[in-house]
């Protein structure tokens, strides 16, 4: 299956008690602004092996870039 793939925000902010990344959840994106950096992921069809491959880049300053 093919998807038209999805375009997020995330940051590294760290919670403070258990020392995971917030990732999307971060209390900071809903708040807007600047923080955090632009992601792309894309699904592409299974590979020869029959295994599922997908594209996924980051760090993008802005949704458009």
């Amino acid at each position: 299956m093919i998807s038209d793939g999805s375009v997020y925000r995330r940051c590294g902010c760290a919670d403070p008690v258990t020392g995971r990344q917030y990732g999307r959840a971060c209390p900071k994106l809903a708040a807007g602004g600047r923080h955090g950096s632009w992601y792309m992921r894309l699904e592409l069809p299974a590979g020869l092996d029959g295994h599922r491959r997908r594209i996924r880049r980051g760090g993008y300053r802005s949704r458009q870039a």
